[in-house]
């Protein structure tokens, strides 16, 4: 236990959980500034288009990464085969299949099977969303043939 942990439990009364934690569970994994200053960090996907792994999960299938878009335009179009889930950090986009625009702020929750296009509109300067996946991603063109995986 952390020194910063004892004196809150010790100052505040308070009583954590007693108990070992599961053998076969996973250490945490706490990213301070998720969004880095370092550009470093940033994982180029396309010209202005770039995301940051968060967390990789192999052997559960899932992921986590931020996407940072600074171009407008379309992104892509692609489909995912298990739901994913967004929360809008800074900027807005929104999918041309759909209605609605997704503005700081906002959840999305996409559900499995949905394909749509990104689109982010020409007055944004930089649009950052957090995404949770799970499964991988498929990447199409506008008549539904996989162009990658």
């Amino acid at each position: 236990m952390s020194l910063i942990n004892s004196k809150l439990i010790q100052e505040k009364g308070l009583t954590p959980y007693q108990f070992p934690n599961p053998k076969e569970s996973l250490p945490e994994i706490v990213i301070p500034n998720a969004i880095p200053d370092d550009e470093r960090v940033w994982v180029p996907q396309s010209e202005q288009v770039w995301f940051r792994p968060l967390c990789l999960n192999a052997s559960h299938g899932y992921w986590t990464n931020l996407l940072r878009v600074r171009k407008s335009g379309v992104l892509s179009c692609h489909r995912h085969p298990m739901g994913v889930h967004g929360y809008v950090i800074k900027g807005r986009w929104q999918y041309l299949e759909h209605d609605w625009v997704a503005t700081e702020g906002s959840y999305v929750f996409e559900p499995p099977g949905d394909t749509h296009t990104l689109y982010v509109p020409e007055d944004v300067e930089e649009m950052i969303t957090f995404f949770q996946g799970n499964g991988v991603m498929y990447y199409l063109d506008p008549r539904f043939h996989t162009t990658k995986v």
